[in-house]
């Protein structure tokens, strides 16, 4: 091998290192920039910029694929955005590569939950649980839907579950009742009076929703105490004042006190803030053929 070859095959080598050492400064510095991308979009998040969070990430997943914590909190920031489509592929993208994040399992339950895909959701919660026996918030939201589903004993089962894991939680508590008071029925007063005294020891000081002192009041109506009942109702009516539900229930007090006239004004402003209800206008219907045998 001659001088000249030997010294072109040193500039080739020196070039090729060259070159080396620049691939990896690009690729440090391209990795520092998503790392500080993705740290401006976490200090959104926890601002609630979520907008502005939602294009941060994904700048970053786009940049880095492969990052499924940026990929999970697009996920959530999606959720929070109300896109729950686009909240589930994100989720689901990390389901199907990494089966064991336990929180994007979760997550994707919430999100079938909020579109109303309760077997979907169901499924993923069972899983969620059997990932983790102590998750509290499964067991919460599994009740949940068999609430909304009318089945009350799953309903029951799940909450009392979720208060064996973490107990006395107001909400908890409020829903294993609201559970007991739907599978008792009417036909038992004595079941009645206990179940509306549990109401009101769970909504004594307690800082809880209009709907906890609506479902209390229907629950105390049924003992015949009508006063509490409206105490109640009032409550509700100053906590949430657009609440159709409580016009509905003091419209059937009023029914019961013989008072028509107040009855069909309450019907007829829950008609107003909730025009989607059937019973509202059934009890309007029957207020109304009451007035005409009246006259």
């Amino acid at each position: 091998m001659n001088t000249i070859t030997l010294y072109l095959m040193l500039i080739f080598l020196l070039v090729i290192g060259i070159i080396f050492v620049l691939v990896l400064f690009m690729l440090g510095r391209r990795k520092n920039t998503v790392k500080k991308l993705y740290q401006i979009a976490l200090s959104e998040f926890e601002n609630k910029n979520f907008e502005k969070a939602k294009k941060l990430l994904q700048k970053v997943t786009r940049r880095d694929p492969k990052n499924q914590e940026a990929l999970h909190k697009l996920g959530l920031t999606l959720f929070h955005l109300k896109e729950y489509k686009k909240s589930k592929l994100a989720f689901e993208k990390i389901s199907d590569t990494n089966p064991d994040y336990f929180i994007a399992i979760y997550n994707l339950a919430l999100t079938y939950q909020m579109q109303k895909e309760y077997d979907n959701a169901k499924n993923l919660y069972t899983k969620a649980i059997e990932m983790n026996s102590e998750d509290v918030d499964s067991r919460y939201n599994l009740g949940l839907i068999y609430l909304e589903e009318k089945n009350y004993q799953e309903a029951l089962t799940n909450f009392e579950k979720a208060n064996s894991i973490t107990p006395n939680v107001p909400k908890i508590l409020y829903y294993i009742t609201k559970c007991q008071d739907k599978l008792s029925g009417e036909s038992n007063p004595i079941t009645q009076e206990a179940l509306a005294q549990s109401y009101l020891k769970l909504i004594q000081s307690q800082d809880l929703p209009a709907e906890y002192f609506i479902t209390a009041a229907s629950c105390v109506a049924k003992t015949g105490n009508i006063e509490e009942t409206i105490k109640l109702l009032e409550i509700a009516m100053e906590k949430d004042p657009e609440n159709a539900a409580t016009y509905k229930l003091l419209a059937l007090i009023d029914l019961i006190q013989h008072k028509n006239n107040e009855a069909k004004s309450n019907i007829l402003i829950a008609i107003d803030l909730d025009p989607t209800d059937n019973e509202a206008y059934n009890i309007l219907k029957y207020i109304e053929k009451q007035g005409q045998q009246t006259e």
